[in-house]
């Protein structure tokens, strides 16, 4: 990622492995049918992001909740040949006639890598909008915008299932002073190395919380 400032957590399921970040200073509150020049994507996203650069990242990836859509494209040559880029998809055809904008179309699918500004230089796309939703179906004023969800893979991340175990028993995943040891953070200002039913009587360390 790039050195912009780091995102907001507007919510976090342990359950479903998903979590979801902004960084737009403005919040959620943009109309869900605006569309936004090329040169304001790094305002909105890092320039890159790619979970393949790490092992202790591996299991992170682009959950298929989130939607990018890419407007006035040019290089249809690209899209054709792209197993990522989609100028048919329903996310687009949903978008198209719930906001009645005169413009075509793409979709953007990444998955464990995302260079949103690198791949509208490519496609020549003017415009750009990213939401979140849980259903597609949903009228497009019921997407997110602006939100980028991310899902993780408990089997694959040395800390999820620690995790998982902690926030069961009501505890806050986190870090030692250090942030190198997993600690479960519990009430009263007490910690355990598992969960909040084995406490050890710790007071409470430095938390860094695991997005």
């Amino acid at each position: 990622m790039n050195s912009m400032i780091g995102p907001s957590v507007l919510s976090i399921n342990y359950e479903s492995s998903k979590v979801n970040l902004s960084w737009d200073a403005n919040g959620t509150n943009t109309n869900s049918c605006s569309i936004f020049p090329s040169e304001s994507v790094s305002s909105l996203l890092p320039i890159s992001i790619d979970f393949r650069q790490s092992s202790n990242l591996s299991g992170i990836q682009v959950s298929s909740n989130s939607i990018f859509l890419l407007f006035n494209c040019t290089n249809i040559d690209l899209i054709r040949n792209s197993n990522y880029l989609d100028s048919e998809s329903s996310k687009c055809r949903s978008f198209l006639e719930k906001c009645n904008t005169n413009v075509t179309c793409t979709e953007f699918n990444p998955q464990y890598q995302l260079r949103l500004n690198e791949i509208m230089n490519q496609t020549n796309c003017t415009h750009f909008q990213f939401l979140v939703t849980r259903n597609p179906s949903l009228n497009i004023l019921q997407w997110i915008p602006h939100v980028l969800e991310l899902s993780w893979n408990n089997n694959s991340l040395p800390w999820a299932q620690a995790c998982l175990l902690c926030t069961s028993t009501n505890g806050t995943c986190g870090y030692d002073s250090q942030g190198s040891r997993f600690r479960c953070f519990c009430s009263n200002n007490r910690s355990s190395e598992t969960d909040c039913l084995d406490l050890n009587g710790i007071a409470l360390l430095r938390k860094w919380i695991i997005p």
